[in-house]
């Protein structure tokens, strides 16, 4: 059995917008969330604090806060953003 690829990681955003804030969540869920994972399996390639922030910035979208479900956990991290003028 071999491991799967980044590509086989399926990523799921939510996002809900208003005239002021944008809310945006990203959840990694593996496709076949059944099977076990082999001890050769790399876990999945996230994007970077610095990479998602430059995201959200070239959007239009200001960083207020973040806040981390887990401390120093970047996987399950929330974002409050805001619209540029």
């Amino acid at each position: 059995m071999s491991a799967q690829s980044p590509s086989a990681i399926e990523l799921e955003f939510t996002r809900r917008y208003d005239q002021e804030h944008a809310r945006v969540c990203r959840q990694s869920r593996p496709r076949g969330l059944g099977r076990r994972l082999t001890e050769d399996a790399q876990p999945p390639q996230l994007p970077g604090k610095a990479e998602v922030e430059g995201e959200f910035r070239q959007a239009g979208l200001r960083l207020l806060s973040h806040q981390d479900f887990l401390p120093g956990c970047a996987r399950m991290r929330v974002y409050v953003l805001r619209k540029t003028r």
